[in-house]
């Protein structure tokens, strides 16, 4: 009897596991990705296409402390949601296969003195920098999606031993 039991506990450990593997998603991150395509040379052509334009000096602290982390990041810069800058638009985007999709257009126009690492765009003027911000989920090989992908683990790790202690003899 105390085996019956035992397989049962198993069993509905497993299910809640595989449940809540599935009715949970991570937290959506914004992230903040410097252009290497920029092809604007002025803040008058950025206004036409609608990019907000900010100068350096006129950024808060954070929006500076974002900025400079995705220019040294080769892949951009991610942070959980409520932790951007108050100066930045964070549409949320589906990113597709490629893992691209479209955001918000930041133009940073630098000051003469500027402490901000160099820029990966195109030679050019130099003080014009570009920066998409967007909300997304995170992609599945993040590790943000760990936690589920353990509980689904374990859920499925405990269903089969419970079928195993079931039909397996005495």
């Amino acid at each position: 009897m105390d085996r019956e039991w035992a397989t049962v506990a198993l069993a509905v450990a497993g299910v809640l596991l595989v449940v809540a593997s599935v009715g949970t998603s991570p937290p959506n991150e914004l992230v903040h990705d410097t252009d290497p395509n920029w092809n604007v040379d002025s803040e008058a052509e950025a206004e036409r296409y609608s990019y907000a334009v900010y100068h350096e000096e006129n950024l808060s602290d954070r929006a500076k402390a974002l900025y400079r982390a995705a220019l040294e990041s080769d892949d951009g810069y991610t942070t959980a949601v409520g932790d951007g800058a108050p100066e930045f638009e964070y549409p949320r985007v589906d990113v597709g296969p490629d893992g691209f999709g479209d955001g918000s257009t930041v133009l940073v126009v630098r000051s003469e003195n500027s402490s901000l690492p160099p820029a990966d765009e195109p030679p050019g003027d130099g003080r014009f920098d570009a920066m998409t911000t967007r909300e997304r989920v995170p992609p599945v090989g993040s590790g943000a999606h760990l936690p589920q992908l353990l509980s689904l683990g374990g859920g499925l790790f405990l269903l089969v031993t419970a079928g195993y202690r079931r039909f397996a003899p005495a």
